[in-house]
């Protein structure tokens, strides 16, 4: 079940990235909208795609049941996972002195797992 829900939120992680990034493409290159405009609305459309998946295919057994608390609590999860992704970053470079690409490699595996966890047991879990 757990390696399961794994597989699952990582499909579901592509779909709302392929979606982020098609969303931008429709709205800067065919709409001409200001690129960082474009970019929030595209990242509420990836949330959308995330929530919807993560609540009825990944975590669908434990998530049963709508919840305004949920949804707030899912919100809260991509803050948490926004912050600590740029907190990598941020440490990978002028911590560490590493470069760009390794602090991003670094927060792009260490922000789903943490991620996943938040939300299998948290936003998700049985008693959410």
């Amino acid at each position: 079940m757990l390696v399961g829900e794994i597989v699952r939120f990582g499909v579901i992680g592509v779909a709302a990235t392929l979606t982020h990034l098609a969303v931008f493409a429709l709205l800067f290159d065919v709409s001409g909208l200001y690129a960082p405009l474009a970019n929030g609305l595209s990242a509420v459309f990836a949330s959308v795609v995330s929530y919807v998946g993560q609540r009825y295919w990944v975590f669908g057994a434990r998530a049963a049941g709508a919840s305004r608390a949920r949804v707030l609590r899912f919100a809260v999860s991509l803050g948490i996972a926004a912050i600590s992704h740029a907190a990598i970053l941020w440490a990978a470079l002028h911590l560490f002195g590493l470069d760009p690409y390794v602090g991003a490699v670094l927060a792009i595996f260490i922000v789903p797992a943490m991620s996943f966890a938040i939300n299998r047991f948290w936003v998700f879990g049985a008693a959410a």
